[in-house]
């Protein structure tokens, strides 16, 4: 049957963990198996994926609120990317084992979790199609205003400060 969801709330606040990390700090490593999903509640991170040539480049800025570390945990494989603090983070980790039991029978929650994965995929089809279809300038226009969205400041003339949280 269904978990109730109180019974799941219990469980997961039971296992879960939420710490401050400082900048540098890894939350997990590409090539290493799920063992907890992540939950940014402030501060950055930063996703790397190496390449053939043994080079890391950034894949994705994280802002607070995204769940990290679930397409390994959906999979049941390894990580795709490095997951480091770009800067001092706090962050809610709940073991592997207790969230495959919170999803275990609890239909909202997986309902939840597959919205989750579809704007994942929406997002990665979008930076794919710009990448293909876009200039190189419209490219570091959608850049620029990415950046701006989550880390952007107007100023009173109208202008637009972005803090690069790297």
């Amino acid at each position: 049957g269904e978990q109730a969801p109180e019974g799941t709330a219990r469980t997961l606040d039971r296992r879960k963990t939420i710490r401050p990390l400082a900048t540098g700090a890894v939350l997990f490593q590409e090539g290493a198996g799920a063992t907890a999903l992540f939950r940014l509640l402030s501060g950055v991170v930063v996703l790397r994926k190496g390449d053939h040539d043994g080079n890391s480049v950034i894949t994705r800025l994280v802002t607070p609120t995204a769940t990290l570390g679930f397409r390994a945990f959906a999979a049941r494989s390894a990580h795709s990317v490095t997951a480091l603090c770009a800067t001092d983070c706090v962050v809610c980790r709940i073991p592997a084992d207790a969230a495959e039991l919170a999803f275990c029978g609890n239909r909202s929650l997986e309902r939840a979790f597959a919205l989750h994965v579809a704007h994942e995929l929406t997002y990665a089809e979008d930076a794919v199609l710009a990448q293909m279809r876009l200039s190189v300038r419209d490219r570091l226009i959608l850049l620029l205003a990415q950046l701006a969205q989550g880390f952007g400041t107007m100023r009173p003339d109208g202008g637009l400060d972005i803090a690069l949280p790297i």
